[in-house]
């Protein structure tokens, strides 16, 4: 009965209860029924006189009277079985609603237990007053429980939706965070894979120049595949057709520098620019330092910095590089993947070399100069501008 009470009679009883009582109920009712409606009416609680508000302002004289007719029959009603617990719960006040030793909302006033025993007469001592004290405690409240509560249908179908999204999130991060452990011991093995095959190769070209030397022969190095070029001159005063061939090697700004596969092809167009390059044979520290630290990928035409693994092997994994190792490892050695791997790579933006270029910078490097073909001694040119 008392989840069917509308909310301005509930408060009506709630006032009645709350300060009337240290008097008993039913004379209240009679009191209260025979007064004047106001706003505000007096209350006698022993020595004290204050006033007692019996419905909200905003409440018009007419409408708060029909509200405390209607509170005083239920209020009736209450007090008829408000010493038993069966009774409350025909009213279909459930245990949860009733707050043992608390309020009703969160306007109700709290007593001690000598109050309560001096208002009704109880003692303690006795069995049955006890048993009386026990329910004298008990108050229904207006909390609805979580079995009452209607929840919409739309918020039930956002929870299941968003708890959905968050299983599959949690499964695909489980998912991501596995494929990446086993991805890594991948890597490591590659790694460490390439690491002998580049020592091996530095042994076996030790051994050839040993023996050379003491058979009395010269030792002749093989021809180098790959080149590093840098373009060292603007834009202006540049004749078409170095134009053209600058454009085809993406250099397209000073200080750019790119990796190209020495063919005839490409020697023969080095012949054409070189007076607005140089360039030379990169070593394997070469190759990794610029990779490493100036390294940036060309993904839907936009220049991505390489923070990740992932992002060279979502681009380049279907060749079989899925790591930063593999693109280091298929450049220096002019793989069979070179040209996907070197389109991969953004052309790398270098700064001016440190100590700043020769004084006569547009001769040739053999002249005192900075253009032209350097071979090894590039390494030094990209260490100061790297």
């Amino acid at each position: 009965m008392w989840t069917t009470i509308p909310s301005d009679v509930k408060r009506i009883i709630i006032e009645i209860i709350r300060n009337n009582l240290a008097s008993d109920i039913k004379d209240t009712v009679k009191r209260l029924s025979l007064r004047r409606f106001s706003k505000y009416s007096r209350h006698r609680a022993g020595r004290a006189t204050s006033f007692i508000p019996l419905f909200p302002s905003t409440m018009s004289t007419k409408t708060g009277k029909r509200s405390l007719c209607a509170a005083h029959s239920h209020l009736e009603e209450l007090h008829a079985c408000f010493h038993s617990w069966s009774s409350f719960e025909d009213m279909g006040v459930k245990r949860s609603q009733i707050d043992i030793w608390g309020h009703v909302g969160c306007d109700i006033d709290y007593y001690s237990n000598e109050k309560i025993c001096r208002i009704y007469n109880i003692d303690l001592k006795k069995k049955k007053h006890r048993a009386n004290f026990k329910w004298m405690r008990i108050i229904p409240t207006t909390v609805a429980t979580a079995e009452q509560i209607l929840v919409p249908e739309t918020l039930l179908k956002k929870r299941k939706n968003q708890e959905k999204i968050t299983s599959e999130k949690v499964a695909a991060l489980n998912e991501k965070r596995k494929a990446a452990r086993k991805t890594r011991r991948v890597i490591f093995k590659r790694a460490e894979k390439y690491v002998k095959e580049y020592r091996a190769l530095e042994r076996e070209e030790i051994r050839l120049r040993r023996q050379a030397k003491a058979g009395g022969n010269y030792f002749v190095p093989s021809q180098p595949k790959l080149a590093f070029v840098i373009r060292i001159k603007g834009i202006n005063k540049i004749a078409p057709k170095p134009r053209k061939v600058l454009q085809l090697l993406r250099l397209l700004q000073i200080n750019n520098g790119v990796f190209i596969r020495l063919t005839k092809a490409t020697k023969q167009m080095l012949q054409l620019v070189t007076p607005y390059v140089a360039y030379g044979e990169p070593n394997l520290k070469s190759v990794r330092e610029l990779i490493y630290k100036r390294g940036h990928a060309k993904i839907n035409k936009q220049r991505i910095p390489i923070t990740d693994n992932s992002i060279i092997e979502n681009a380049l994994g279907k060749f079989g590089i899925i790591c930063i190792e593999d693109l280091v490892h298929e450049i220096f050695t002019v793989g069979p993947q070179f040209k996907q791997a070197n389109n991969f790579l953004w052309p790398f933006k270098l700064s001016n070399p440190n100590g700043g270029w020769n004084r006569r910078k547009f001769r040739h490097f053999v002249e005192g100069g900075d253009y032209g073909d350097r071979e090894d001694r590039i390494n030094d040119l990209i260490h100061r501008m790297n």
